[in-house]
């Protein structure tokens, strides 16, 4: 069945609203405290509608699922699926399954084989290492990203296998405690709140993008050696001979998610009101675009960042949201801002996939395509998992 979209969804809730609320207010106001019972009221509506979409197209695919289970690793996989369908309505995020096709989600639940969209099959290949723990030394000096990194691995080493740091098909010798889980929580709030302390500042927002970039092009150029066995490359195109998606790849592409995650908490640890957390995320925008400028100095592999920064920067102009409009909440303006992280994540791997080829000579092959779109996906998956996990919203 096709997947509902969000315009569907806000006119359904909408509706529900007036009915139950005939004399509210044409538009609501989330910074008036006087209708903040009607927001909170449209918003449970909208997530009761949206569970209730998200599971119908769910289980239309998944009839035999039954109660998923987060602590089960055998649930992952099907809560990622359920998490991906209600992403797609809720966010108008872009899905990183196909739900059109029920042939093919139901050869890749039941097996290792998942179809492209050219129909030639992408064997899911766990035999690659996953690169759990992140290297020292891997991104230059940078004090977030550094503090990143190190929270990064402290869920590792103490087995917090939760949030971006689940494996999903791969086997886990020790399983996550709670109380492992519950100190982790805190280190990582600790960390946010210190970034929330000064996020309203220029000078703390540009050093944020800094740390990102340094994370996120590191992320893009691990998966990326990760997935180069896979490719041949030819004049004119990237061909496949034997390509088997490394899920290893996805995984790492959830760090920049949970960086981006930390943002997001940062910003609503660090404002009261909704016109408040818009201001700082229409900032935070903008210093983006000072900040890719930068990355030419990365010492990260020096022939690619140059092509990168441009091709970022063409990027962020296109999918820039425009945040000096109206937005009748902070979540509503967060759904453009994703859109633009999720592009400009997809534009990092694929110019690190072509960065030995001149571009005029090469055009990425659409099996490849597949999987690029899959990582960009697994970026917003990271953050959306790390709030979840943080339980920030």
């Amino acid at each position: 069945m096709t997947v509902p979209t969000r315009t569907e969804l806000h006119a359904e809730v909408d509706r529900l609203f007036r009915e139950q609320h005939p004399a509210a207010p044409e538009k609501l106001d989330p910074d008036d405290q006087d209708q903040s019972s009607l927001v909170q009221a449209w918003l449970e509506i909208r997530d009761t509608v949206v569970n209730e979409w998200t599971n119908k197209v769910f289980f239309e695919h998944f009839p035999d699922a039954g109660k998923l289970d987060p602590q089960d690793p055998g649930d992952q996989q099907l809560i990622d699926y359920w998490l991906d369908i209600r992403n797609q309505i809720r966010d108008a995020a872009t899905p990183r399954y196909n739900w059109d096709d029920p042939t093919a989600i139901k050869d890749r639940a039941a097996g290792d084989v998942e179809r492209s969209e050219t129909g030639f099959p992408l064997t899911l290949h766990d035999s690659i290492p996953l690169p759990l723990e992140w290297a020292e030394g891997v991104e230059p000096v940078n004090a977030i990203a550094t503090t990143f990194r190190e929270e990064y691995n402290r869920r590792l080493s103490m087995s917090v296998y939760a949030g971006p740091t689940a494996v999903s098909g791969f086997p886990i010798i020790m399983g996550t405690t709670e109380e492992n889980e519950d100190e982790v929580r805190e280190w990582s709030v600790n960390r946010i709140a210190d970034i929330a302390r000064s996020i309203a500042t220029r000078s703390q927002q540009e050093a944020f993008w800094d740390a990102y970039y340094r994370v996120a092009l590191t992320s893009a150029i691990e998966a990326t050696e990760i997935m180069r066995p896979a490719i041949d490359h030819e004049p004119g195109v990237a061909v496949i001979s034997d390509l088997r998606i490394p899920i290893a790849a996805l995984y790492l592409a959830k760090r920049p998610g949970m960086m981006l995650a930390w943002l997001d908490a940062a910003i609503l640890k660090a404002t009261a009101t909704e016109s408040e957390r818009i201001q700082v995320l229409k900032d935070a925008s903008k210093a983006q675009h000072r900040i890719v400028s930068f990355i030419t100095s990365l010492p990260v592999w020096p022939e690619i960042p140059g092509l990168i920064a441009d091709t970022v920067s063409i990027v962020l102009d296109e999918t820039e949201p425009d945040l000096d409009r109206d937005f009748a909440s902070y979540q509503a303006a967060l759904d453009q801002f994703r859109h633009s992280c999720e592009r400009v994540a997809e534009t990092l791997f694929r110019n690190c996939l072509l960065r030995d080829i001149p571009r005029s000579e090469i055009a990425l092959h659409p099996e490849i395509g597949v999987f690029v779109s899959g990582y960009k996906g697994s970026v917003l998956a990271g953050w959306d998992e790390e709030i979840q996990f943080l339980g920030i919203r």
